[in-house]
């Protein structure tokens, strides 16, 4: 089961025209669930950085199943992607990219949960 809170911070579309949009900081990434420190980081870095930065998973996380959850202005729900830390950790798979959507105006935070 997961443990954390999908928080959405819209971006204010219309505030700005979009090429300064693209030019801001990027919206928070926060790690929740079961890792050591739960924490708020600013992309770009790679799912593994981020998990460590959180103190990383505790020993009751379930690390074959960590979501990460992207919403975006105008859509009823979050993009979710489930990825193997183990896996990523052992090198079978590519340590994820945790990137801004560069040409995507509309998108908000992301949110990173460890399942326990």
């Amino acid at each position: 089961m997961a443990i954390g809170l999908f928080i959405a911070k819209p971006v204010g579309v219309n505030a700005q025209e979009p090429n300064q949009q693209q030019n801001n900081q990027a919206e928070p990434t926060f790690v929740i669930g079961c890792v050591n420190k739960p924490v708020e980081l600013s992309l770009p870095l790679n799912l593994t950085r981020a998990i460590h930065l959180a103190g990383g998973a505790t020993r009751e996380a379930n690390t074959k199943r960590v979501m990460i959850w992207r919403m975006k202005v105008g859509q009823p729900a979050p993009i979710k992607i489930e990825i193997n830390l183990e896996a990523v950790t052992k090198r079978r798979v590519s340590d994820p990219a945790l990137e801004l959507w560069k040409l995507d105006v509309s998108a908000t935070n992301m949110v990173i949960t460890v399942d326990c």
